[in-house]
C-alpha cells in the first residue's frame, strides 16, 4: 500500500511516514473494538461498491476493452490454471481468510456463520476474476505480467473525450481501503492471539508496541513491493499451505470427531433418563 502511494499520488513522501500514520489509524480503530470495526466497514463497502461500478462503466465506454485479448482461451488445458490454483491462489487471497476463525467467538449470531462465509468467499473470486480479466482485456496478457499494479495501469488508461482523465485515483482509494480493513483484521488476529497465549488481561494494553513491530517490520523486511511479492513465494508455496490447508483441515476433523462423541454421549444419557 504504501508503494502504491508512492507511486501514484504521494511520490515525495517518505515511505516510513506514510505506514507510521496508517499503522496509527489502525491502532486508533482497534482501541476503539471490533464492533467499531466492523461498523466501519459497513460504511465504506458502500463506497468501495460505488466506484467499482463507476470505474467498471468508464472502463468498458472508453473503447480501451479489446475482447481479442483474452483469447485463445484454455491455449494451454487446464493444467496451468491448477497449478497456479494449488498452492498460490488457494492461500491469497483464500487461505487468508483463516483469520476470521479469529473473530468466530466475537459473532453475535452464529447461525448465520456459514451463510455468510461462504456468499463472501464465491461473491469474492467472482469479482477478483472479473478484476483480472477486465485487466487483460485492456491491457493484455504481457503487461498485466510485467506491471506491479495492472488495476492501476488499467484506470489510467481511461480518458473521455480529453475530459474524464487521471482515474488512478479512484485504485488508489479503493485499495487504501480494502488494505485499510484487511491488516486491521491481521492485526487483531495477532493481538487476541498474543492475549491468549501470554494470558494477558486485554490487548489494548499491547497494540502500540505490536504497532511499531508492524511498521518496522513493513519497512525493513523487503525493499520493494516486487521483492516483497518475489520473497512471499517460497512462504506460499513451502509454510503457508500448513496453516491455511493443513491444520484447518485437522482443525475439522477434531471437531467432527468431537461432536459425533458429544452426540452419542448425550443420546445415552437420554437413553438412560428415560429406561429410568
Amino acid at each position: 500500500m504504501g508503494e502504491l502511494l508512492l507511486s501514484s499520488t504521494l511520490t515525495k513522501t517518505p515511505l516510513l511516514a506514510i505506514n507510521i500514520l496508517f499503522v496509527l489509524a489502525i491502532c486508533y480503530v482497534l482501541y476503539l473494538g471490533i464492533e467499531v470495526l466492523g461498523r466501519t466497514a459497513e460504511v465504506f463497502i458502500v463506497i468501495l461498491f460505488l466506484f467499482g461500478v463507476a470505474g467498471n462503466f468508464l472502463v468498458f465506454i472508453s473503447g480501451n476493452v479489446d475482447l481479442q485479448n483474452l483469447q485463445p482461451f484454455l491455449e494451454n488445458g487446464w493444467k496451468p490454471i491448477l497449478t497456479t490454483v494449488f498452492p498460490e491462489t488457494s492461500n491469497t487471497p483464500f487461505g487468508q481468510m483463516v483469520v476470521f476463525m479469529m473473530l468466530l467467538p466475537y459473532v453475535n449470531r452464529p447461525e448465520l456463520v456459514k451463510k455468510v462465509w461462504l456468499s463472501t468467499l464465491i461473491s469474492s473470486g467472482i469479482i477478483l476474476s472479473h478484476t483480472i480479466s477486465l485487466d487483460i482485456l485492456v491491457l493484455g496478457v504481457a503487461e498485466v505480467e510485467r506491471s506491479t499494479f495492472p488495476l492501476l495501469s488499467t484506470m489510467g488508461k481511461v480518458n473521455l473525450k480529453e475530459f474524464l482523465q487521471r482515474l488512478d485515483a479512484i485504485v488508489v482509494f479503493t485499495m487504501l481501503i480494502t488494505v485499510f480493513f484487511k491488516t486491521s483484521i491481521f492485526f487483531y488476529g495477532s493481538l487476541i492471539g498474543i492475549v491468549d497465549l501470554f494470558k494477558l488481561k486485554n490487548y489494548q494494553q499491547i497494540i502500540l508496541p505490536i504497532g511499531c513491530i508492524l511498521i518496522f517490520w513493513s519497512i525493513f523486511r523487503t525493499s520493494n513491493y516486487s521483492e516483497h511479492v518475489e520473497n512471499s513465494q517460497s512462504i506460499i508455496r513451502y509454510f503457508s499451505v500448513y496453516f491455511h490447508m493443513i491444520i484447518p483441515l485437522l482443525m475439522l476433523i477434531v471437531s467432527l470427531i468431537r461432536n459425533y462423541f458429544k452426540k452419542a454421549k448425550d443420546k445415552k444419557i437420554k437413553s438412560e433418563s428415560s429406561t429410568t
